[in-house]
């Protein structure tokens, strides 16, 4: 553990630091002869992984496992949509993504307390995932009667509370997950984690998303797997959500053990060097008092602070067009099936798009395509309301024709390859942020104090999506009083108040990427961290 005198002395080293304006000169001009150096070489490209090709597959592994409690709770939305769920039962369901915006409260005791002989990031790793893959297992026999049966409604709260748990224990395995790859790749691939965390999560969801979705239908199943292998018609679809769900609940005990077993973690203060690769310096052993500690030190830090009002406000923008834009094409008549196999059709961009771009997100300016996709972001927001418009005028003109049609629009397959198109722009957008940010976080994190740094860096800017995607459903509601689409209405607003964030914070960004390191440190760099910057 890292001593107390050790951790008093950090403020009075900084303050002196501060005092000595010379040296804070020189150490930036060596910042950025270094910088420069990075920046004409291949530094985070394909051809320096040699050596962390096993652990960037165990990387994708487990934000894969992440993302599958994530795809099912995306499920359940449209389920309700189905059954007739209100907005304010969709808004509360909405909460159970919070542990992600709320983990900071005990990333610290995930970083400090652990047993190293067993791992500092498996001490977590291990039991979490074998806790969450019993829930889901045990979760799967009660879901199908949450969602309700005809008869009865569905139990929303139950749901809530369900899923809740479950990303109460994968926003833990986050915080190890985040933290172990800090150490578990040399420094100079150390923003290949974003891409691992993108393309992970990525396929996650779309095995227990779109594919769940899809095999969940009745319709899909009779037309596409049923008649082509010779089975009957049948009123439902191959899986139930309780069936699906056990099965990963499985796969997650499986995997964890075999993690478990053959993949080991470097000790406390353990350093590689050799002529290949030389990885960072451990990260420092806190104690629950010293993280803690340690991470309001991190939140006093200038740059953290402008970096957490960025974040904080950065989806307001988006909250309609990500939250409610699937519900109402749904309401419209767009089957459930139907919106998720429209996700198959962007899947390869989410999953390519992270490789493509990591040139630029591990190189010296990171937020550049951050701030760069914002407006393509702003104008897909009009998109989605037209879209939406056009979807809806279609549903009606169908109701208002001789047979009836069912009600059910009546869209082309142009119309169907402008839809196709708009989402998938979207998820190109959503992506280069999504990226780019983590790649920002990576870079910026002080090593010693990773797992708290990235952890606390994600939890605000999970934050600053949560809380407009949770208040965006009653503001509908209030907005549709009067005979108004309320969607339209606070779309339109929210595009109006990114236009204005956009041109607000543009030099914030900027001025952040060209802060120097040792300015979002804690404490300043050991020798062996000033011979890893040139690496």
């Amino acid at each position: 553990m890292i001593s107390n005198r050790k951790l008093a002395r950090q403020g009075s080293e900084t303050r002196m630091s501060e005092l000595d304006s010379s040296e804070v000169e020189t150490e930036t001009a060596l910042d950025d002869e270094k910088a420069s150096k990075i920046s004409s070489t291949p530094t985070g490209g394909w051809q320096d992984l040699s050596g962390d090709w096993a652990n960037i597959g165990l990387l994708l592994l487990l934000y894969t496992l992440q993302g599958v409690p994530m795809g099912l709770a995306s499920s359940i939305p449209l389920l309700l949509q189905e059954k007739g769920a209100t907005y304010g039962q969709q808004g509360l369901f909405s909460l159970v993504s919070w542990p992600f915006s709320l983990k900071i409260l005990w990333a610290p005791i995930v970083d400090s307390w652990y047993n190293e002989r067993f791992g500092r990031r498996k001490s977590w790793l291990v039991p979490v995932q074998l806790l969450c893959g019993l829930t889901m297992i045990a979760g799967g026999a009660a879901v199908n009667r949450m969602l309700g049966d005809g008869s009865e409604p569905p139990a929303v709260a139950e749901l809530t509370m369900c899923f809740f748990m479950l990303h109460l224990l994968m926003a833990t395995q986050d915080i190890a997950v985040d933290g172990w790859a800090l150490t578990m790749l040399a420094r100079r691939n150390v923003g290949w984690a974003s891409t691992c965390n993108s393309i992970g999560q990525t396929l996650g969801y779309v095995v227990s998303f779109i594919i769940f979705m899809a095999l969940n239908s009745a319709d899909f199943c009779n037309t596409y797997l049923r008649a082509s292998l010779g089975y009957a018609a049948a009123e439902q679809g191959m899986v139930t959500l309780g069936g699906f769900t056990a099965m990963w609940g499985c796969v997650f005990l499986v995997t964890t053990m075999l993690v478990w077993a053959f993949k080991s973690e470097k000790r406390a203060g353990e350093i590689t060097m050799s002529q290949e690769s030389t990885e960072l310096e451990d990260e420092v052993n806190l104690d629950v008092r010293g993280a803690y500690s340690a991470m309001l030190q991190v939140v006093r830090l200038q740059p953290v602070g402008r970096l957490a009002l960025v974040l904080l406000t950065s989806r307001v923008a988006f909250a309609a067009a990500d939250s409610v834009t699937g519900l109402k094409l749904q309401e419209h008549g767009i089957a459930k099936e139907t919106l998720a196999m429209i996700g198959v059709g962007v899947t390869p961009i989410a999953l390519v798009l992270p490789a493509l771009i990591a040139r630029y997100t591990s190189g010296p300016q990171p937020l550049q395509p951050f701030m760069a996709a914002v407006p393509y972001r702003l104008l897909m927001n009009l998109a989605f309301s037209a879209t939406v418009w056009f979807v809806a005028h279609s549903a009606s003109s169908a109701r208002d024709s001789a047979d009836g049609g069912g009600g059910k629009p009546e869209i082309s397959a142009l119309n169907w390859a402008v839809i196709l198109a708009a989402f998938g722009v979207q998820q190109v957008v959503m992506n280069v942020m999504f990226v780019s940010q983590m790649a920002f976080f990576a870079k910026v994190s002080e090593p010693r104090i990773g797992g708290t740094y990235m952890t606390l860096l994600n939890t605000i800017a999970n934050l600053g999506a949560k809380w407009p995607s949770t208040l965006v459903f009653p503001l509908i509601d209030v907005a549709g009083v009067g005979g108004a689409d309320g969607y339209h209405v606070t779309n339109l607003a929210c595009t109006i108040l990114g236009v204005a964030w956009y041109f607000g914070v543009r030099t914030v960004v900027k001025e952040l990427s060209a802060v120097p390191s040792h300015k979002w440190w804690t404490q300043p760099r050991t020798k062996g961290e000033e011979m890893q910057a040139l690496v």
